[in-house]
């Protein structure tokens, strides 16, 4: 009798010993559960090889622009008239034609939406200043409830025709509240392959 008291006592303190090593192993899995880094938000990284020259004439008669595009972009018609070109989810370059009289008035009246902005946007910084374009990055401000935003940069480039038409390119009109995240690095990629491409058939 007392040898099977002592064999019960053993198996239950073996199994009390077990149950509290998986404990521990939970309470660890769950701690570096806790600690493991939040995933990466979404990056669009810019492959000039990728790139060709493409017609946007093709796609609208009011765009008479031949510039580099990525060669699997989908370009769509818009609304103005112009062409809608997603490079990829979310991130959209729009092409269309501006009823202005000269490239400084286009250039500083689109300054006004972007960098000058300052009731919506904060951190604001032109990193290129060109009289043809700019590159910049800003940050939606904080909302009342706490919700915080990502930095962005962006570009606007503008051609003008031997006739004094103008056109823009720009995708500063991509959503803020995006999960994507548009990198000082990509936006200065993208503006040069345009500003070295982009011409108008004339």
């Amino acid at each position: 009798m007392k040898k099977t008291v002592i064999m019960a006592l053993m198996l239950s303190m073996a199994l009390y010993s077990c149950k509290d090593k998986n404990a521990a192993e939970g309470t660890e899995t769950a701690e570096q559960t806790e600690a493991a880094p939040a995933e990466k938000t979404p990056i669009y990284v810019v492959n000039e090889a990728d790139w060709v020259e493409t017609d946007l004439s093709g796609t609208s008669t009011l765009t008479p622009i031949i510039v580099k595009l990525p060669k699997d972009a989908v370009l769509e018609k818009n609304g103005n008239g112009g062409v809608d070109v997603t490079l990829a989810e979310d991130y959209v370059i729009s092409v269309y034609a501006q009823a202005v009289s000269s490239m400084e008035e286009l250039i500083k009246g689109n300054k006004g939406l972007t960098v000058g902005r300052t009731e919506q946007y904060v951190d604001i910084k032109t990193i290129v200043d060109e009289p043809n374009g700019f590159v910049f990055t800003y940050t939606m401000k904080p909302e009342a409830n706490g919700a915080t935003y990502n930095p962005e940069s962006h570009f606007f480039y503008a051609l003008e025709t031997e006739g004094k038409a103008f056109f823009s390119l720009s995708d500063s009109g991509s959503m803020t509240m995006s999960e994507k995240v548009y990198t000082e690095e990509a936006a200065k990629k993208v503006y040069e392959i345009i500003k070295s491409s982009a011409k108008v058939k004339e």
